[in-house]
């Protein structure tokens, strides 16, 4: 085994090891959330990952997301979120799409076949379009609901989107999904007990102009690097565990 695995390997065995190195994550949506949670999935040994944002980064991408460095900023967010990839581990497999979620997003998964997907998209049509879809595909996913305008990091947990509440974005996220026949009792997130106030955290002003003539213009909320990436960390979390598991049940486990 490679020397720089040697810790992981110690913790959780040669064969859930090799299993993560074969395995295809994706990851849509590589802001705060999903740049975290690809970092954590890249030092695991996750080999092959398919990694989707439009977006370029941005100077208040600075507090919050692990890939916005001065370096990166006016920066395709796939193409940099790639080269961290390789940069942690150069024999992995990256394909970065730069591209919008949106009703097309069926054809997107079946043209890239994976075994998890990190959905961490933060505007609302395309997240249901995603969330959507893998459900009915039985892709397995989690779902990062809000972790703007929060404070305290430990209030993140990990449980099934029916549990959720006091979330703004879960809020909408249910009704759309629920009008489509989407069981919310089948779908994993990771959401933040934290209740957040109507209004709450919004800036008064748009930072971020939309100049891809994608998506809806949004007033940005304020946000927090702890409670941001620990979100990522969790939806890493979820999918490690859930392929472990799938190696283990491959393999007659409990």
């Amino acid at each position: 085994m490679e020397n720089w695995l040697l810790r992981t390997e110690a913790l959780v065995g040669t064969s859930i090891l090799h299993r993560w190195q074969n395995s295809r994550v994706m990851v849509v949506g590589l802001g705060g959330v999903g740049g975290m949670a690809l970092e954590a999935l890249a030092r695991s040994g996750v080999g092959h990952f398919v990694v989707v944002d439009f977006d370029v980064f941005h100077p208040t991408n600075l507090n919050r997301q692990v890939l916005a460095t001065q370096e990166t900023l006016g920066k395709s967010k796939a193409h940099v979120a790639s080269q961290r990839i390789l940069s942690i581990n150069p024999k992995a497999e990256v394909r970065a799409i730069e591209g919008f979620v949106d009703a097309g997003v069926e054809e997107m998964l079946s043209h890239y076949p994976v075994d998890f997907v990190i959905d961490a998209i933060d505007s609302l049509n395309p997240k249901v379009f995603l969330m959507a879809s893998l459900w009915k595909k039985g892709i397995p996913f989690v779902s990062a609901m809000g972790a703007a305008a929060r404070w305290d990091a430990s209030s993140f947990r990990i449980g099934k989107l029916s549990e959720v509440y006091g979330c703004p974005l879960s809020r909408k996220v249910k009704q759309r999904l629920r009008r489509m026949g989407v069981l919310l009792e089948d779908i994993s997130v990771v959401y933040s007990t934290e209740m957040v106030r109507q209004g709450q955290g919004l800036l008064g002003y748009q930072t971020e102009p939309n100049t891809y003539g994608r998506g809806r213009e949004r007033i940005p909320r304020g946000s927090l690097a702890p409670t941001v990436m620990v979100a990522g960390l969790l939806c890493a979390q979820v999918a490690l565990q859930r392929l472990a598991s799938s190696h283990t049940q491959e393999r007659g486990g409990g």
